[in-house]
């Protein structure tokens, strides 16, 4: 895909669409489904490393892009392209933290863990918050004791 000023403009606004039609009732969350191709069209291009850097800060600076939107670059496609492609976009996104408030502030929504953050250049590092790392990559599993029905605690037990 073509990452030029006006593709960049069609893709925040179809993906805020998006966004918005998948918050409400069932038939705008079908709606929903007609802008789909943003988010995916972003998804591939980051997931094979193959996203501008000066897409993404192009949409982080558009001007539809409030901190909800700013928020979903974060925790999708920055995220992404920094866990997936550390050496590709570390070193650039750390430029641009140090030129940039906006950048600065938009990494801290990230969520890394230890071995993601080690990953990224010392520069980046210091951008990411110590607290936005997990200790593992996978959310702890809640384990509850499984106690019997009522009925079955209820029953006589037999010798």
């Amino acid at each position: 895909m073509a990452w030029d000023a006006a593709r960049v403009t069609e893709v925040v606004a179809a993906i805020r669409r998006y966004r918005e039609l998948s918050e409400g009732d069932r038939a705008a969350r079908l709606q929903a489904d007609e802008y789909w191709w943003a988010i995916d069209a972003v998804l591939v291009d980051t997931l094979n490393g193959t996203i501008p850097i000066d897409a993404i800060d192009a949409m982080l600076h558009h001007p539809d892009a409030d901190n909800d939107f700013r928020g979903y670059l974060a925790a999708g496609p920055i995220e992404d392209v920094l866990i997936d492609h550390p050496a590709t976009y570390g070193s650039a996104v750390a430029a641009l933290c140090r030129e940039d408030p906006i950048w600065a502030d938009t990494v801290k929504g990230i969520w890394l863990n230890a071995q993601e953050w080690a990953a990224l250049p010392e520069e980046l590092r210091q951008f990411i918050p110590i607290n936005s790392i997990s200790s593992d990559s996978t959310p702890a599993k809640k384990t509850r004791r499984k106690r019997p029905s009522k009925r079955q605690d209820s029953q006589p037990r037999h010798p």
